[in-house]
């Protein structure tokens, strides 16, 4: 595989694939270097037995008025569901489904939780979720683990401030085609070497020489479109290393672990008006 390009870039989740498109745009040379058998990164639609697609990993088209897949899904004819929040939820505790009261008594605790992170991120304090809010509510341990499904990280390891930046428009737009099958269309253009893994990137004022298990390769720069997870690993060496700040702001962007699970209901198991 050796060659010289331009650019290489090292992933084919989104960000490599985002890169692979403006590289070509630009009329550059280059080469995507994905170390999995597939593109998509998170990204991944797997079809069921019963021929319904299921995401593995990422789902939702989040602040979807914001969202730039939002476009791009409809370009290609790539379907979703345009939903306000998440869509009807229902609530089981102690043993019975909670009413209307019930839920908006849920739903008061949910705001005034927001309101104390808010606040306190606006008093310059920098703290997790757990040492800001309420830790006794009847509430508390439903919310905490609404924070920790949308973070893939307990309350005790989610920073307020990450909390606050988020611009959530509450348009939560659900794939049915799957994420994966959109980004794998969007994609469908960029050249992507899969099954190679990067292992080493000499670099300096004179290019970057990139090492894989199919040969070496040549570019003026490179674009690390890896997670923070394959960086911490040491799966890719530097050489020379990377500075201390980049160690640490690796080190302190950890990726948090998100399984979905599809599970198949053969009898009625709802309230009727669900």
């Amino acid at each position: 595989m050796s060659s010289t390009v331009d650019v290489v870039v090292i992933g084919a989740g989104a960000a490599g694939l985002a890169a692979g498109h403006a590289l070509s745009a630009d009329g550059l040379t280059f080469v995507v270097l994905e170390a999995d058998a597939r593109i998509g990164g998170r990204a991944h639609t797997e079809i069921m037995p019963d021929g319904a697609p299921f995401d593995l990993g990422c789902h939702w088209m989040h602040s979807a008025s914001l969202n730039p897949f939002v476009e791009t899904a409809d370009a290609l004819g790539v379907h979703y569901e345009r939903r306000e929040g998440y869509g009807r939820s229902a609530f089981y505790q102690n043993d019975h489904w909670l009413d209307d009261a019930e839920v908006a008594a849920g739903t008061q605790a949910m705001k005034e939780r927001e309101t104390a992170v808010a606040a306190a991120w606006s008093q310059g304090m920098d703290k997790s979720v757990m040492e800001t809010v309420e830790r006794d509510g009847s509430w508390t341990e439903v919310l905490d683990y609404y924070d920790t499904l949308d973070s893939s990280s307990d309350v005790d390891q989610i920073s307020i401030g990450d909390l606050v930046s988020y611009n959530d428009t509450e348009e939560n737009w659900p794939v049915v085609d799957g994420y994966g099958t959109l980004v794998s269309q969007w994609a469908a253009t960029v050249p992507v070497s899969l099954n190679t893994p990067a292992t080493s990137v000499r670099w300096g004022n004179s290019g970057v020489t990139v090492e894989t298990n199919k040969g070496q390769i040549q570019a003026k720069c490179a674009v690390i479109a890896v997670s923070t997870g394959v960086l911490a690993s040491g799966d890719i060496q530097f050489f020379p290393e990377l500075p201390i700040e980049k160690h640490s702001a690796i080190a302190a962007l950890p990726l948090g672990n998100y399984n979905r699970i599809r599970l198949e209901i053969d009898r009625h198991v709802f309230p009727d008006d669900l």
